[in-house]
């Protein structure tokens, strides 16, 4: 039974379905490398769902017992598929908002800063579409040229680079 907080519609539908075929394309290019470029851009979206669970994939994708690739793979995966098959909470997909402008706060207006308060709280209260607020956030990303925030699936969960691997 999904919590009381947890977002039913379809604009959380497509992080899911995203999420998993980005890792579709991880696993047709495997590597440590893939791994690590794979889990720092989807921190935010994994956020959504779980912060644990985002945890548990980041010590996964660590390595640090010196796995196998394939079992690694493997492990992430399940670990991965877990997490978005979780509901994600309105207040989750907040905090990881929250997290990525955490990023970039210092570097904006005062202005900037008040308007993206309002939009998230506008989201808060189901004023405002979660699109609305992703889309505001990856502005700011792009016009600092923050890479890290800009690559995130989030964010950007349409673009091919996305799912890009470097050779």
């Amino acid at each position: 039974m999904p919590h009381k907080d947890s977002v039913m519609q379809p604009e959380t539908g497509w992080m899911r379905d995203l999420a998993l075929e980005h890792l579709s394309f991880l696993a047709a290019h495997p590597s440590i490398a893939n791994l690590s470029t794979f889990h720092a851009r989807h921190k935010l979206l994994l956020m959504c769902y779980h912060q644990e669970m985002m945890r548990q994939c980041g010590r996964i994708a660590s390595n640090s017992a010196g796995i196998s690739l394939p079992e690694l793979l493997e492990m992430y995966g399940n670990q991965f598929r877990k997490t978005v098959f979780t509901h994600p909470k309105q207040s989750n997909i907040i905090n990881a908002l929250y997290h990525g402008y955490g990023w970039i706060s210092e570097q904006l207006s005062a202005s900037e800063k008040q308007f993206f308060l309002a939009v998230v709280e506008a989201y808060r209260h189901d004023d405002s579409s979660l699109d609305s607020v992703r889309r505001l956030l990856k502005s700011y990303a792009d016009r600092l040229q923050h890479d890290y925030l800009g690559s995130q699936a989030l964010l950007n969960p349409y673009a091919k680079d996305t799912c890009k691997f470097s050779s």
